[in-house]
């Protein structure tokens, strides 16, 4: 199974998205949130693979964080 992510800038800071093909499944703040999300992943899906790759729910989080 491949785990997508991507970072979206926002004005609190970088937020890391990441999802599985069932939807949303992680996401994060801070300088580190890439190696939380390899963290997540080794717990709960070991036999991932994770990709930079576009999240479905990116523009959702980015109109969310602009209060539309």
């Amino acid at each position: 199974m491949n785990i997508a992510y991507t970072v979206i800038k926002a004005p609190p800071g970088d937020l890391l998205a990441a999802e599985t093909k069932r939807g949303l499944t992680f996401m994060a703040f801070g300088p580190e949130e890439l190696n939380k999300l390899k963290a997540f992943a080794r717990r709960w899906f070991p036999d991932s693979k994770i990709v930079s790759a576009k999240v479905q729910a990116a523009s959702q989080i980015r109109e969310y964080l602009k209060g539309k």
